[in-house]
């Protein structure tokens, strides 16, 4: 038995269910669990916020390190600058009224990064030791699924952790969750918090496929995302799948027609106690339903009145979220294969809005600031003062060497003029071996390794273009001989930030040299990045190189991946390329 309480209900000791529930001041907070394990037999209570903040989904463009960590760093550095912004709130606070803070993780090697980072966040605010106390009932915890149960707190904070790999591959594979009893470790998890509950996912509730797994943990979790997002409508709203097979050779024959012209059909779909009659498929999104397609079948011709039949039951479909086709018999029948190409093209004008429509919400969410969750870069707000840059960094040359103030030349310095001469483009490897001698791993975090590192950060920007944090970090760390980027390295590398400009790419931060994202560094190729780290700024750049073999393509985009050296071109590789070519077209890259 996996469990004490079930190896007593199967020795036929008396249960009684406890349905008062007190622990969440916000019914929403016990909405789920309610709905989907206590067969909506809980009792709660309202509060008296009707915000309807108490769960909230922030959406992270975040990459699942699978086999190389099994963690995602852009989701925890995310969580702990929400932290970080909380506890200075609260340290305004008097003692009593300062609220207790937990974070769940999907597992331990999340749980340990997180915690690495909140040990550079302690050490750069000593204030922060009073929420990490043994001493108070409470202290601020990170755990995981394994280890939360009996645990709460005021806020939690989750991370959902799994999501799209470097190279665009979402596995269906969660952990603890694809197990027997994985759904006991999400009830847990999701009923933690008292007051907040803020789940940080790199995934959406329709990029999970069902049909690719039959774990009820996993479908839980898909469920559960949707009601992040959506709130309580989401519950009434899931989607059985399909329960039975077509009811009338009329349906059959449009499940067949539309079959056989690429579109995915389901069924007797049910939703909320009404059976849609036929589910087509989004095509981009494997878990989710383009459109419902309501053929007048033999339910329909049974239903009391057209107001049953027609106005209420449609009503409550849209209601829910459908968009529904209607197909008349006496249309079918007079000419089929006309009908179904009026199907087919309305489908694809469907489907062709949702893109446009998911496309312009991708735009808005870029720009929108989340007040709890708009940064995730971790940058101290001093730097040590034998690295300060008062001169901006002269144009790149071919092999160049980089110089910082007369004022900064420290001992410790004697390491820097030496490396700045070596060029971090070579590939030999004795270059490299060169490279990591006149390096000093050991020295890594001491305060006179200072200097080094800056130049090192500098030189690194300077000669491979524009990079983003974790390609910035992952740099730094590959050239001191570590294969891994942890917490502590991450933090100690974005103290060298502020020597670099910034620039914002759709929710994405690139950093430049001083005055050099214009004119920018031409696209020296992949280099390991993946391709949501290279800078649109240098894919525009490649595209006026090639404007005239891209444009006479017959897919622009594939040839624009073939230039930039991308093997395979994803779906989400192929809507990035699409998205930079949108911001060129429209005027906001800046030619030289």
């Amino acid at each position: 038995m996996p469990s004490i309480l079930d190896e007593v209900s199967a020795a036929g000791v008396p249960t009684q269910l406890l349905n008062w529930h007190y622990r969440s001041r916000d019914e929403a907070l016990i909405a789920f669990s309610n709905h989907f394990y206590y067969g909506g037999s809980l009792v709660t209570f309202p509060s008296p916020d009707a915000t309807g903040n108490a769960v909230k989904l922030h959406k992270i463009a975040g990459t699942y390190m699978r086999g190389t960590g099994r963690t995602n760093p852009d989701e925890a550095r995310a969580i702990v600058q929400v932290i970080r912004k909380r506890l200075v709130d609260w340290l305004k606070l008097p003692e009593k009224d300062r609220p207790t803070l937990g974070v769940i993780t999907f597992n331990a090697q999340q749980q340990s990064l997180i915690l690495d980072l909140l040990d550079a966040e302690r050490q750069a605010n000593p204030a922060f030791e009073w929420f990490f106390s043994d001493d108070r009932e409470e202290p601020l915890i990170v755990k995981n699924l394994e280890n939360i149960q009996g645990d709460e707190r005021d806020v939690m904070l989750f991370s959902i952790t799994f999501g799209p790999d470097g190279a665009g591959k979402l596995a269906m594979n969660f952990g603890a969750l694809n197990g027997d009893g994985g759904e006991k470790r999400l009830n847990v998890a999701v009923t933690r918090a008292r007051a907040e509950l803020h789940v940080f996912a790199s995934i959406s509730a329709d990029q999970i496929d069902l049909t690719r797994t039959g774990a009820r943990g996993v479908k839980d979790l898909k469920a559960f995302l949707d009601f992040a997002a959506r709130g309580a409508i989401a519950l009434s709203a899931q989607d059985k799948g399909s329960v039975g097979p077509v009811e009338s050779p009329f349906e059959e024959a449009v499940q067949a027609a539309l079959s056989a012209k690429g579109w995915e059909l389901h069924s007797q779909i049910g939703v909320s106690g009404f059976r849609i009659d036929l589910g087509v498929r989004h095509p981009d999104h494997a878990g989710t339903w383009l459109v419902g397609v309501e053929c007048d079948g033999a339910r329909y011709h049974s239903s009391a009145t057209a107001r049953d039949r027609d106005r209420i039951r449609q009503a409550v479909l849209e209601g829910l979220g459908w968009s529904i086709l209607r197909i008349w018999s006496t249309d079918w029948f007079r000419n089929p294969q006309a009908t179904a190409e009026r199907v087919d093209g309305l489908l694809r004008e469907v489907l062709e809005r949702d893109r446009q429509r998911r496309m312009a919400m991708a735009e808005i969410e870029a720009t929108e600031v989340d007040s709890i969750g708009d940064a995730v870069l971790i940058t101290p707000d001093m730097l040590p003062d034998d690295i300060a840059i008062e001169t901006p960094i002269a144009p790149m040359k071919s092999n160049p060497v980089l110089s910082l103030p007369m004022h900064t030349q420290t001992p410790e310095m004697a390491a820097v003029v030496q490396f700045a001469s070596v060029d971090l483009t070579a590939a030999q490897p004795e270059a490299d071996e060169q490279r990591r001698h006149k390096l000093e791993p050991d020295r890594f975090f001491d305060e006179g390794y200072s200097a080094t590192l800056a130049e090192l950060v500098l030189q690194l920007v300077q000669t491979q273009g524009a990079m983003t944090e974790a390609a910035l970090a992952r740099s730094v760390s590959q050239l001191h001989g570590w294969q891994r980027t942890g917490g502590r390295i991450q933090a100690r590398v974005a103290t060298f930030h502020k020597l670099l400009d910034q620039q914002d790419e759709n929710g994405t931060i690139f950093f430049w040299p001083k005055g050099g994202v214009v004119p920018r560094v031409p696209f020296t190729g992949l280099g390991g990045r993946s391709l949501r780290e290279v800078s649109r700024t240098e894919i525009a750049w490649m595209e006026d190189q090639h404007s005239a073999r891209i444009s006479a393509s017959v897919d622009p985009v594939l040839e624009l991946s073939r230039l930039l050296g991308v093997a395979r071109l994803s779906q989400d590789a192929r809507s990035y390329l699409d998205h930079c070519r949108y911001w060129r077209a429209e005027g906001c890259a800046t030619l030289p």
